[in-house]
């Protein structure tokens, strides 16, 4: 039936390559027998926003290690300018 889901929707068959599909297939046997799949709506809705909530945190994290680059460049730069004059 895996191989089903995948031509019914025309998933590409590298998809199978991808690092979250063991874990997709580990955690629904898992759940065992009788577990539902989450609906368009859960998809679009919670389950969505739980992804997107995930990835932002790191990127929070990396904009202020960003930040604190660019002030570090920004002194040592002003430094060279004093040092030079």
């Amino acid at each position: 039936m895996i191989s089903m889901f995948w031509y019914a929707n025309a998933l590409p068959f590298n998809s199978a390559s991808s690092d979250f599909y063991p874990q997709m297939v580990a955690s629904i046997a898992e759940a065992g027998p009788g577990v539902n799949g989450p609906t368009t709506k859960e998809l679009v809705g919670p389950c969505l926003e739980a992804v997107v909530h995930d990835v932002d945190k790191p990127i929070a994290q990396f904009k202020v290690a960003l930040g604190a680059l660019f002030t570090t460049l920004a002194l040592i730069y002003q430094e060279r300018d004093i040092l030079e004059d």
